[in-house]
C-alpha cells in the first residue's frame, strides 16, 4: 500500500494525494509526513525516527528542493532490508519525474506570460492607433466648427460634418469588433436565424462606406434568381463590413472591389475580392488569426476584423476562406448552407 503527499504551493505543508489502493491516512500519519517534508529525512517504520508509524516514509527531493513525501506500508522487515537500495532508487526516480513536471509547468507559465505580454502590447498598440485616428478627426473637425463664425462657409462646414461622421463610424466599427470578439470568446454569441435576401444584406453594409465608395470602384453582382439565405442579419452584416473595410484599407485609391453572390444545390456563396497586391502565400494560413497582420505592418485596423468574421461565419454554420487571385488581389469566399 502506498500513500503520496505533495507540497501545497500556498503553504509550507503537504497534502495527501489519494492513490489507487490507498485510503486516507490518520492525523498521526499526516503529522509524520509533515515532519519528513520539513526535515527532508527518511523516517517511520523500520527506521531510526518515528518508528511507531504504520508506513516507512521517504522525502521526494533532490538538489532543487523537496516536492513531497511517499510512504510504503511494508509488513516484513527482512523484505524491506533486502530491497532498501532498490526502493531508494525508485524514490529518486519519482522525485526527478515530479521535478521535471514542475519545471515544465513553470516553463509553460512563463511562455503564457510572455505571450500575454505580446498580446497586451499588440492590442495596446493597435487600439491606441485605431482610437487616436478617429478621435483626433472628431476633435479637430468639431473644434473648427466651433470657431467658424461666418455663415458663408457652408461647404467647409459640410466637409467637417462628413469627417466627423466618417470618424464616428470608424470608431463604432472598432467598438463593435471588440464586443463581438468578447462575445465569441465567452461563447455568448447566439445567432438568430432567418431567411434574407443577399441583395438587402450587401446594400445595408455598403451604406456605411459612402465616403470610401467615392474613392474606389465597387461592383455588386447578384443573380436575379439568388435564393434566400438563412443567417443572422446583424452578424452577417458585420462580416460583410469587415471584409469591405479590409479591401478598402489595403488597396490603393481607384482600385476595383467586387461583391458577387452565387449558389448551387447545397450552398450559397458571397465572394468579396479586390485587385490589390494580395498577400504572401505563407500568410494565407494565418490571416484569420486574432491580431495578425501581414508583415506585422500597422496600416490601420486592429487585426480583429477577419478573426471575428471567421468566428461569426462558423457560428452561422458556414465557412470562410481566402485566396490570392491569379490576376492579382485577394478573394474572400463565404459559403452558407441553403437549408
Amino acid at each position: 500500500e502506498v500513500v503520496l503527499f505533495t507540497a501545497d504551493e500556498n503553504s509550507n505543508n503537504v497534502k495527501q494525494n489519494v492513490v489507487e489502493g490507498s485510503e486516507n491516512v490518520s492525523e498521526k500519519e499526516l503529522s509524520v509526513a509533515q515532519w519528513i517534508y520539513s526535515n527532508g529525512k527518511k523516517a517511520g517504520k523500520f527506521t531510526d525516527s518515528l518508528t511507531s508509524s504504520d508506513f516507512v516514509y521517504y522525502p521526494l527531493k533532490n538538489l532543487r528542493g523537496t516536492y513531497g513525501v511517499a510512504g510504503l506500508k511494508i509488513q516484513n522487515e527482512n523484505f524491506y532490508r533486502e530491497n532498501e537500495t532498490l526502493i531508494d532508487n525508485f524514490m529518486n526516480q519519482i522525485a526527478g519525474a515530479i521535478e521535471r513536471e514542475n519545471l515544465n509547468q513553470k516553463a509553460n507559465q512563463a511562455l503564457v506570460l510572455e505571450e500575454s505580454d505580446k498580446l497586451y502590447k499588440t492590442l495596446f498598440d493597435s487600439l491606441s492607433h485605431e482610437l487616436k485616428t478617429p478621435i483626433a478627426a472628431i476633435m479637430g473637425s468639431s473644434n473648427l466648427l466651433l470657431n467658424i463664425k461666418s455663415e458663408s462657409n457652408k461647404a467647409t462646414k459640410e466637409q467637417l460634418y462628413n469627417e466627423i461622421h466618417t470618424a464616428s463610424l470608424r470608431l463604432n466599427r472598432l467598438v463593435e469588433n471588440l464586443l463581438d470578439m468578447a462575445r465569441l470568446e465567452s461563447g455568448k454569441l447566439v445567432p438568430y436565424f432567418n431567411l434574407y435576401e443577399v441583395n438587402d444584406l450587401i446594400n445595408s453594409a455598403l451604406k456605411e462606406f459612402e465616403v470610401e465608395k467615392s474613392k474606389h470602384e465597387i461592383i455588386v453582382s447578384i443573380p436575379d434568381k439568388m435564393p434566400l439565405l438563412k443567417f443572422d442579419f446583424g452578424l452577417m452584416e458585420q462580416v460583410i463590413k469587415n471584409l469591405l473595410q479590409n479591401a478598402l484599407l489595403y488597396t490603393q485609391e481607384d482600385s476595383k472591389i467586387e461583391v458577387k453572390a452565387s449558389f448551387d444545390e447545397k450552398l450559397g456563396y458571397i465572394i468579396i475580392s479586390d485587385n490589390g497586391k494580395g498577400i504572401p502565400e505563407q500568410d494565407i494560413q494565418n490571416i484569420f488569426d486574432k491580431f495578425y497582420r501581414v508583415n506585422n505592418k500597422i496600416a490601420g485596423g486592429t487585426g480583429l476584423g477577419l478573426s471575428i468574421s471567421k468566428g461569426i461565419v462558423e457560428a452561422l454554420k458556414g465557412t470562410i476562406s481566402v485566396e490570392n487571385k491569379t490576376t492579382g488581389g485577394l478573394k474572400f469566399i463565404i459559403k452558407l448552407p441553403l437549408n
